[in-house]
């Protein structure tokens, strides 16, 4: 091991950081560590940050205590990971430890929070030295929203390694889900100072988040001076970062002088608490005094210095208050408590009491200035000592750069802050007066709506009682039905079969994430009144019908009933003239298409098998048809929903085009769920066509394919459909043998063609297939009747459940998870082949199927539960891909529980924060499918499990 001097100094910058972040050194004297620091830094011409990579690289994870107790590198090897312990385990505990840990990792992936905790407990049991284990239990822990643990296995982490920079983001998020947010900002700020040059964007993000929610805690404590509340925030930070102190001691201040921040029971360079400040004994001692001596403070009144102050906080300097009418006003000498009272309790009294009555709960800005004016007034000096130290500290001489006048005398100071009390006082009494002629604003009375989530309070519910009621008088306005036995159900049949499928990529965590109830309305007006009893006692609710959407959108977060709308399935009224058609939203597609084929007609959409009007309207579903007819939102005329509270809104008329208002349709079109539930629908239809016909299209690769597409749609081609199935689909459906012959197993097109004659038919047969050869197309075969046309196309339609097949044949348990993406069409073929690519060397069985003709592809992965963390880091890589090639993280299956994240790495913050005002003042008491889409509740957040 050879080190250079820049080495053994970081090395000793290495051992001081964690000196100060074990606490091994008083936290009066952190600030002088950082200095240390700093001067060390400089001298060596090293960046202070890169401590950590000497240690792991240089040293190979030893400390510097390590190396000069002359402990051997093959023991600091064999700890890498792990605490400094006198425990010696074993090579094979060691082993079971760490598989221990590993199905620990597969039960977070799989969302067993209690059989990951249990994993990680056995494997700490076997290996207590391993730092990991309880890093990973403290995510488990969080996401179990069992906080306090986590917070207490985090910090056991940091104590057995403070290099360990994941144990911070685990103590972070623990302490933010506790409403600790200022806490969780200094445990990611550490981490961040671990991490070094390479912060991790988990660590930033969660670092940002937290910093967010103390300035908005801030700015509301603050009248909404937003930027006073970041740079307090960002002075919180770097100084529970670091350790504050006061430079030289406690008590020390610019020049050996007293520290005015120390006297307020601040720490050096921080400014002190409104708390702090009034329970100071030396403070209201010296400010009581002053009370005494009225002809120094009206010379600090009179003060050009401090008539400056007091007009930048708004006060006239020619209506400065005469300090001989304030010294006999009750209330201040209530304030400061009393004559001869000399224990401070009256400032107390009124500085808590006063501060939260006027500031926290009114919010009024003119209440807030009265209270904090002494305390803009105590920040200037504050500054101004805070700055001198610090020339303190560059000085040759202990003395050079201390302050003079009348700022440095305790008199002053106490005079500057008594002042400042009293100017609080007198407009506190000047804002009091306007009470009676102005309302005082409320922060209570904002609504929630014009909140951002870090500031909501967390969703109540129903209470079990509650439910139960509430339960008992939904039986009363739920009419029996022949079809549907008891119309009220609560076996754990139902209740099980409504809370996950098969099909789902996202599972309930846990039992309690399944309805109470099940609840079967036969038509809208029951569903209005079930909503009713359902919004007065804070009932959650999720609609559903077919149940065949597949991010977790029909899985009950919150408990409560789940009202499944398949009784209403009828066809209330065809407009044939009109070319429209009302139904019931329980009515399924396939049923409809059988429907309106008899009169020649189709619907756009036609999603998978089993999905309903009101879940293809929810998540605005498409199918093969999207690309001549459009997505849904382009088919819905109008809507019948019912809103959170019972009311029953029509959206509109059946006119083809309306400027009318809002557009209600595209509110409740792809909102799942969340501000209401679709009773009934009004579609838009299109005629068939007069002939139609099906081509097949092999080509040699996936580019190809996509290319030939793209150059079809810029010829202003509009085909039925435009479909492509990659190779592994086609030998997936060889190998099956659900169609009558053998297909080319390379990347292939299925067109569907639609013309009014058949001259019309064959000119455009023609056209599209010119195009296709043209971009190396291995044949085109072309559907010359009926019979051929069906059986052209029946691969497309066998091609979900080949997949299904074949992994069922290789393991009965297999999984599968489905899942789309969307892109333009312009950037489809890169898309698609670096997709594939990746999935076709993950080793896993997979197939992609797209929609090809508006850039909507879909992946079915095929895979074992311990296979769990593979495929979805597929799954994400495919989504993020997708993002960067400017699409979207679903083309028709929605977000759900699955996709929120991607949808705020989407389109930001900002436009989902307006989704959530929208939910919010739609459903303030968050009951309809909640959770889905966005977060709705502050202590919602997802723990990241890392491996190492």
């Amino acid at each position: 091991m050879t080190l250079d001097n820049k080495d053994v100094a970081l090395s000793v910058i290495h051992f001081l950081k964690q000196a100060v972040a074990s606490k091994q050194v008083s936290e009066d004297y952190s600030e002088s560590m950082d200095v240390a620091i700093d001067c060390i830094a400089d001298a060596f011409e090293v960046n202070k940050h890169d401590d950590a990579k000497v240690v792991k690289d240089k040293l190979q994870g030893k400390s510097l205590v390590d190396i000069l107790n002359g402990k051997s590198v093959a023991a600091s090897e064999e700890k890498s990971g792990s605490a400094s312990s006198s425990t010696v385990v074993d090579a094979d505990t060691k082993a079971k430890a760490d598989a221990a840990k590993v199905e620990g990792n597969r039960a977070m992936s799989a969302r067993n929070f209690d059989e990951a905790i249990a994993k990680y407990t056995e494997a700490i049991e076997l290996d207590g030295t391993n730092v990991v284990y309880y890093s990973n239990r403290a995510a488990a822990y969080s996401s179990a929203s069992q906080h306090e643990k986590a917070v207490a296995d985090a910090e056991k982490a940091i104590s057995m390694d403070a290099t360990f920079s994941k144990a911070y983001s685990r103590l972070g998020l623990a302490k933010y889900a506790l409403g600790d947010a200022k806490g969780a900002m200094e445990s990611y700020k550490k981490g961040l100072d671990v991490e070094g040059d390479n912060k991790s964007e988990a660590m930033k993000k969660g670092y940002e988040t937290a910093k967010r929610r103390v300035e908005e805690e801030l700015e509301k404590s603050m009248g909404g001076s937003d930027s006073v509340a970041s740079r307090e925030t960002e002075s919180n930070a770097s100084g529970s970062a670091t350790g504050s102190g006061t430079g030289s001691g406690a008590g020390a201040g610019a020049g050996g002088m007293p520290d005015f921040s120390s006297m307020f029971g601040g720490q050096g360079g921080g400014m002190p608490s409104l708390s702090d400040m009034l329970s100071n004994p030396q403070m209201m001692q010296a400010a009581q005094e002053m009370m005494s001596n009225p002809q120094a403070l009206q010379g600090l009144m009179n003060n050009p210095a401090v008539r400056n102050m007091a007009q930048n906080m708004g006060i006239d300097p020619s209506n400065m208050p005469d300090i001989s009418s304030i010294m006999n006003n009750p209330m201040l000498q209530n304030m400061f408590g009393g004559q001869g009272n000399r224990d401070g309790q009256g400032i107390r009294k009124f500085g808590v009491a006063r501060y939260r009555h006027s500031a926290a709960v009114s919010g009024s800005p003119h209440n807030f200035k009265a209270i904090n004016s002494f305390i803009m007034f105590s920040r200037a000096i504050l500054r101004f000592t805070h700055s001198a130290r610090h020339v303190r500290f560059n000085s040759t001489t202990r003395n050079q750069g201390r302050p003079s006048g009348f700022t440095d005398t305790l008199f002053g100071k106490t005079a500057i802050f008594t002042g400042g009390s009293l100017l609080g006082a007198y407009l506190y009494e000047q804002d009091s007066n306007r009470k009676n002629e102005k309302q005082d604003s409320s922060t209570d009375s904002i609504a929630p709506s014009t909140l951002p989530l870090s500031m909501l309070d967390p969703p109540k519910y129903a209470s079990d009682s509650e439910l139960e009621e509430a339960v008992d008088k939904i039986r009363n306005v739920v009419k029996a039905s022949d079809s549907v036995q008891p119309v009220v159900d609560n076996s754990s049949e139902q209740r099980k079969s409504h809370s996950d499928t098969y099909f789902n990529t996202v599972h309930p965590m846990n039992q309690d994430q399944a309805p109470k109830y099940v609840v079967f309305p036969g038509s809208t007006e029951e569903v209005s009144e079930v909503l009713k009893i359902c919004n007065e006692y804070r009932v959650p609710v999720v609609a559903t019908s077919g149940m065949s959407s597949l991010e977790g959108h029909f899985i009950a977060t919150r408990g409560g009933i789940t009202i499944d709308i398949s009784r209403m399935a009828e066809i209330v009224k065809l407009n044939k003239e009109d070319l429209d058609i009302t139904v019931q939203a329980g009515v399924g597609w396939e049923e409809l298409a059988d429907y309106l084929s008899e009169h020649n007609l189709l619907f756009s959409s036609d999603p998978g098998p089993g999905a309903t009007i009101s879940g293809i309207c929810a998540t605005n579903a498409s199918g093969t048809n999207a690309s001549r007819y459009g997505e849904c939102y382009k088919n819905v005329l109008s809507l019948t929903v019912v809103l959170p509270d019972g009311s029953i809104v029509k959206t509109k008329q059946r006119p083809r085009k309306s400027s009318a208002g809002y557009n209600l349709n595209s509110l409740f079109v792809g909102s799942e769920g969340t501000l209401g539930i679709i009773t009934e629908a009004t579609l838009r239809l299109h005629v068939k066509p007069a002939v139609e016909s099906v081509a097949v299209v092999p080509f040699k690769t996936i580019k190809d394919a996509a290319t030939a597409v793209g150059e079809i749609v810029r010829a202003g081609v509009e085909l039925n459909a435009i479909e492509m199935l990659d190779t592994n689909m086609m030998k997936c459906i060889n190998k099956s043998g659900a169609t009558s012959r053998q297909w080319s197993e390379n990347p292939t097109l299925f067109l569907k063609m639609g013309a009014a004659n058949k001259d019309s038919m064959k000119s455009l047969v023609d056209h599209v297939s010119q195009i296709t050869k043209a971009n190396g197309s291995q044949e085109f075969q072309f559907a010359t009747d009926d019979d051929e046309k069906t059986e052209l196309w029946s691969a497309r339609k066998v091609a979900l459940w080949s997949t299904i097949d074949q992994g069922k044949e290789e393991n009965k348990d297999a999984q599968l998870w489905t899942t789309d993406a969307a892109v333009p069409i312009s950037n489809l073929p890169q898309f698609l082949e670096e997709t594939v690519a990746e999935l076709n060397q993950s080793g896993l069985d997979n197939t992609l199927v797209a929609h090809i003709g508006d850039g909507n592809a879909h992946s079915f992965i095929v895979y074992s539960r311990e296979q769990h963390q593979l495929v979805e880091d597929l799954v994400h890589n495919m989504i993020r891909r997708a993002l960067r090639y400017e699409g979207t993280c679903t083309g028709e299956h929605g977000v759900g529980l699955g996709k929120r994240d991607f949808l705020l790495e989407e389109i930001g913050d900002t436009p989902v924060d307006l989704m959530r005002r929208i939910k919010l003042s739609i459903d303030p008491n968050r009951i309809m499918n909640p959770d889905k889409i966005f977060r709705i509740d502050p202590n919602d957040i997802t723990a990241e499990v890392h491996t190492k």
